[in-house]
């Protein structure tokens, strides 16, 4: 839990910061994030109140629903069942 703690934290950051690109939002939280562990993301960011972009990386995901029903979902991402993508410091795990 360590790893995706510190990612929310760095990614909440990189967006204080001023950083509105989802991608680039992971990518600095993923960058800043230094301790063991790993974790699924998903970051999504509502631009002009109409255009949600979305970085989703692994079995984490985003929905958007309109009228009760889904209109857009996003897709998981596996290397095979049950192995999802996952983000990690790439010290401890360099084939990330």
């Amino acid at each position: 839990a360590e790893y995706s703690e510190k990612f929310a934290e760095k990614s909440a950051q990189s967006v204080l910061a001023g950083q509105r690109d989802p991608v680039a939002v992971m990518r600095d939280a993923h960058e800043a994030t230094q301790v063991i562990g790993s974790c699924t993301a998903c970051i999504a960011v509502l631009k002009n109140g109409n255009v949600l972009d979305i970085a989703n990386l692994g079995d984490a995901g985003a929905l958007v629903s309109r009228d009760g029903g889904v209109v857009f979902h996003t897709k998981s991402q596996q290397h095979e069942f049950n192995l999802p993508y996952q983000l990690g410091w790439t010290k401890v795990y360099p084939e990330g």
